[in-house]
């Protein structure tokens, strides 16, 4: 697996911590909590933080980016590849066996980096 940043959670300063929601007036929700968790648009407490999601630390968009384009770039890079792969086997072009060795290195490349074992793994 690539290295995932999960260490550097900030702590919400929206809920003070706790996870849920007490901005509003008087202790209650706020109105952006309340939307989020789609209550009707009154005074309610105990809504969960819609900052941090409930659990008292947010994680910067910068590390949310990260964590979620990389996968999903890839699985697109080989989902292009093999597409590309069933069309050139198809129409029968003679440049299919330079496009295979090329689609089988990446495609291997890209697995081999996603399942390659422990080498990524957090040490305890």
């Amino acid at each position: 697996m690539p290295d995932v940043q999960t260490a550097q959670r900030l702590e919400c300063a929206h809920c003070e911590k706790t996870g849920t929601c007490r901005s509003g007036t008087d202790g209650s929700s706020c109105a952006v909590c309340i939307k989020w968790a789609k209550l009707p648009a009154q005074a309610v407490t105990g809504v969960v933080c819609s900052v941090c999601g409930g659990v008292g630390a947010a994680e910067p968009k910068t590390l949310k980016f990260l964590n979620r384009f990389l996968p999903i770039f890839a699985a697109g890079f080989v989902a292009i590849l093999l597409l590309s792969l069933l069309v050139l086997a198809l129409s029968a072009k003679n440049e299919f066996h330079e496009f295979l060795t090329f689609a089988g290195t990446a495609i291997g490349s890209v697995t081999g980096y996603y399942f390659g074992g422990t080498k990524h793994q957090p040490q305890a």
